[in-house]
């Protein structure tokens, strides 16, 4: 049998889906490639055509359908698409739910043990950022501190669902922690200020979603926007805690040539984000 390649989101939410996959298909060799948007054509134009392809969660369009409209490829991305797409032979699967992770459980329908099951709720509480668990956080910090393939050793780490830490994953997520006041420390906030709406801006290259959580919080404002020095990426998050109607889609869409949803976005340092810079105030 050929090898199967999971081409998914290179995240937290995107390790649960190549655990889950496994779990149902357990005859089944996969290879787990957590990867990008812009990288995701190239990918799928170079994929063996008679062996199985699963995409998860990354953003896709009508372009990477047409190149891989084969039986045995499905794309599955829990936001709905923003057009319509049409699929002769792949399956597409594009629902609104908590995480993707949760998408394919309603979808698989699986028969998992308490510890499988406990894992992914772990995992979908920390991509829709509910937070209702604080391991839901160290799981998150002990994925980004794997070196090599994150996706691959948590996989195998995790092969059999939730369990207590090990005295090395401790201190991996510790050092993490430290990493992250230390970056928080160093991000050099502004804040834009509009009529309808505040967002900050700072520097970090990490911990995102939890510096534009705490930061957002911090200063009151309606989104922020993180920023990388060295490569000018940039990304979005909205402020949970704050009743607002901000968008960080259309804001990435119109600032940043870039893409994404109503609490999230990402994109890049345009001349458009330097001409708001005249107006920021530092904090």
């Amino acid at each position: 049998m050929r090898k199967s390649t999971i081409l998914c989101d290179f995240d937290l939410d995107g390790a649960g889906c190549c655990l889950l996959t496994k779990w149902v298909h357990p005859n089944r060799e996969f290879q787990f490639i957590g990867t990008n948007e812009k990288e995701l054509m190239s990918y799928l134009s170079e994929a063996d055509p008679k062996a199985p392809v699963f995409v998860y969660d990354i953003a896709f369009d009508q372009s990477h359908i047409d190149i891989a409209d084969r039986p045995n490829v499905v794309f599955v991305h829990h936001h709905e698409p923003q057009t319509n797409l049409i699929a002769k032979n792949c399956k597409v699967i594009c629902h609104q739910e908590t995480s993707c992770v949760k998408l394919l459980q309603k979808l698989y329908q699986p028969d998992l043990s308490d510890a499988q099951n406990d894992l992914l709720s772990f995992i979908d509480d920390y991509d829709c950022y509910d937070l209702l668990y604080k391991k839901s956080l160290f799981y998150n910090m002990l994925f980004w501190s794997y070196s090599g393939n994150k996706i691959e050793k948590f996989v195998e780490a995790f092969e059999n669902g939730d369990r207590p830490f090990s005295d090395l994953e401790k201190n991996m997520i510790k050092l993490y922690a430290s990493k992250m006041l230390e970056t928080a420390k160093n991000s050099d906030p502004h804040i834009y200020r509009a009529k309808n709406f505040n967002i900050l801006f700072f520097y970090a290259d990490f911990a995102i979603n939890e510096l534009c959580a705490e930061l957002s919080k911090k200063y009151d404002c309606d989104a922020a926007v993180a920023i990388n020095k060295k490569t000018m990426h940039a990304w979005i998050r909205i402020n949970r805690e704050k009743q607002t109607n901000f968008d960080c889609g259309i804001f990435s869409k119109i600032y940043m040539n870039g893409h994404g949803f109503k609490n999230f976005g990402s994109g890049e340092i345009t001349d458009k984000i330097l001409e708001l810079s005249k107006s920021f105030n530092k904090v």
